[in-house]
Order: structure tokens, then sequence, then C-alpha cells
């Protein structure tokens, strides 16, 4: 008996340790699938530039003619019509835009509706990863009696002349860390140099210069290394954008302004000019072109229209030119060369050679060239066409 349950003891704990083997070796393979997705892409590029807006140039090129110096010669301004406590006319000055209230240093200080013979200042400014074309353009009307001249001391002039012209310069704002710095208003030297672009004869004058990229460089204390641009997600469009950091930004711009002046010289009779009381309507405009997809440029000299970059996303929709009163349909034209075989598979570049009458047509006036593409976008090139 007892040797039986001396067996007995051995058989069950032999169980036990077979039971738990089982549990090890229970399985020794297996299988299992994962399935993949694309987080998203994102273009590096970014297209940013900030154009002046309403409430800045709202009656900014509104502007007064004193070419017989009236206001001056203290006629009015005897607290009738420009009460001295209240105005300020820079004395030399024959034509003058409102600048708005400021102090008068010769009255201590005290605040003024002042105006002088140059107009307050606008600006664009370029925010984008690459550089930007900006144009400025003046087109004044024209008016009976008024010619115009683009030597601002009338040298020689008899007539009732008027003249304009637009100032501009470049500048640099930078931002460490996020803090805005004081704008020193940096002039860049090396590509947006001040210069002044003087009316003609038929009352146009242009300005174009190129803003270059912005390059951020963001401090140790705002994260390290350099970082110019970032990835981030915009749930409205639900995708990744390339965006500027927010750890460091600048701004590259270009201010401008329009200055003007009456030709006062002795013997030049404005009276039956000032009697009729018109003057030049003024129309300033400002364009950038996007740097990025389709571009379209004009070259007058070869006569030639380089439409460049289509792809099948951007294709050709139209191209127009306008010089403000007529609008023509240069892809319509008739009288025009295509030259398309860069232009493969939807893709690629177009050239245009137009008849030689255009150049007739477009000179001396303030031309729009305009391309419509087929994602709705439109790129633009406004120039002054040569004789």
């Amino acid at each position: 008996m007892k040797n039986y349950k001396k067996i007995l003891a051995g058989v069950l704990a032999t169980s036990m340790v077979l039971g738990n083997s089982a549990v090890v070796f229970a399985d020794e393979g297996g299988q299992a699938k994962g399935s993949g997705k694309v987080e998203g892409q994102v273009k590096t590029e970014v297209f940013s530039v900030v154009l002046p807006t309403e409430s800045d140039y709202a009656g900014a090129f509104d502007y007064i003619i004193d070419p017989m110096q009236l206001i001056a010669n203290d006629a009015g301004n005897n607290g009738n019509k420009y009460d001295k406590s209240k105005y300020k006319f820079e004395p030399t000055d024959t034509v003058f835009f409102y600048n708005g209230v400021q102090q008068d240093a010769g009255d201590s200080n005290k605040e003024k509706l002042t105006y002088t013979g140059t107009s307050n200042k606008l600006a664009v400014e370029n925010k984008s990863s690459k550089p930007v074309d900006v144009t400025i353009s003046l087109k004044a009307s024209e008016v009976e009696g008024i010619t115009f001249n683009s030597d601002s001391t009338f040298a020689s002039d008899t007539n009732t002349s008027l003249y304009l012209g637009i100032v501009g310069s470049g500048y640099k704002v930078e931002e460490s860390g996020g803090v805005a710095q004081t704008p020193t208003a940096e002039t860049i030297t090396s590509s947006l140099p001040a210069n002044t672009e003087k009316i003609s004869t038929n009352g146009t004058a242009q300005v174009k210069v190129q803003l270059p990229e912005l390059k951020l460089t963001s401090t140790a204390a705002a994260g390290g290394s350099d970082i110019a641009f970032v990835t981030q997600w915009n749930p409205i469009r639900n995708a990744y954008e390339y965006v500027a950091s927010a750890k460091d930004k600048a701004t590259i711009g270009y201010e401008f302004q329009v200055e003007g002046k009456c030709n006062t010289n002795a013997g030049v009779d404005w009276l039956d000019v000032l009697a009729a009381g018109e003057t030049p309507e003024l129309e300033i405009m400002w364009s950038i072109e996007d740097p990025t997809g389709a571009q379209v440029e004009i070259d007058q000299t070869n006569k030639e229209i380089t439409v460049s970059d289509l792809t099948p996303e951007q294709g050709f929709v139209s191209l127009t030119l306008s010089d403000g009163k007529d609008t023509y349909d240069v892809g319509g034209a008739t009288d025009s060369t295509w030259d398309t075989s860069g232009f493969i598979d939807g893709a690629g570049t177009c050239v245009i050679t137009y008849a030689d009458w255009w150049n007739d047509w477009m000179a001396n006036k303030l031309m729009t060239l305009t391309l419509t593409l087929t994602d709705g976008s439109t790129r633009t090139e406004t120039f002054i066409g040569t004789p």
C-alpha cells in the first residue's frame, strides 16, 4: 500500500510537470498583416506678399495745385480758409498732398493738418521663400492746357507744366525670436536702391524692382538652429503647408510715394488753366508677380511674349493685352506666330511673336498683359510700351 502511494504521487507529480509544459509549447508560429498610408505632401515654397490696404491708400494721392502760390503768399491763410493754427503747408511747394495730422515743430509742436509736395508712403512687403517682382505704375490723365515735364526744375520751360514722380526705396525690418525690433528702414543698396522714376511727356511713370527672398535665422533663445520655414497642418485645407517659422520673422519691403511740382517760371500764365478748374486724374497701380507656377513675360525689343512653366494643372486659357481702354485677345491673333516646340504633353513653354503694329499701338501707353490659367489663377505684367 505504501508503495502504491509512492507510485501514485510520482504519477501526479509527472502530470503536473507535463501540464505546465503544454502551456509553454502551445503555439510555435503565426502570421499578421498591416496596411500603410501616406501622411501627406507639401510644396516647399512659400508665396506671401503684403500689399497696401484701402485704409492705407484712401485719399493718399488726392492733391491740390497752387502754381500761383496763393497759400504761400498768405492769401486765404488769414483764418478764413486755411487757419494757420489748424493747417500747415510747406511754403515752397506748389503741389500739395495731405499727410494727415502731424506736429508742427515751428509752432510748439502743435498738431495740424499737414500738406506737402510728397504723398504718404505705401509699402509692399515680401515674406516669400523666393524673390518677388514688384511693379509700381503712375498714369496721369490728359487735361487741356497742362503738359507733363520730367524735369522738376522746369529749366527753360514756358508752358503750364506739371512734374510728377514715383519715389521709392527698399528697407528691411528684422524680428528676433518672435519679438519685433525697432524698424530701422535699412536701405538694401545691393538690390533695392532709392530711386525716382519721373513722369514722361505722355503722363506715365513706372518702377520695377525685385524684392529678395525672405531669409530668417532663429536665435538660440528661440530654438537654436536656423529655421526659415516649417511645415504646418492646415485644418481648413486638410493638408500640410509650408509656412514662415513663427520663431523668427523678418520683412523685406519697398516703400513708394508720389511727388509733384508746378512750373512757376516767370512769364508762365496759369490763369486760363486754373479758371477751367481741371487737373489730371492720377492712377497709381502696384502689382506683384507670383514666382511659383506658370509665368508670362514680354520682350518688346524682340516683339515676343513668352508663356512658360505651363502644366496640365495650370494650362493655358487666354492671353490678353489692355491699354486701359481697349483689350486685345493675343490668343486669337491671326497676325502672330506661335512657337509651341517647347510645349510637350500639356506642359512647357510657348513663345508668341507679334506683328510690328502692336508696338505702334502700345507705344508710350501703360499696358497690362494678362495670362489666365485653367486653375482659375492669373499672371500679369504691367509695362509702358516702347515707341
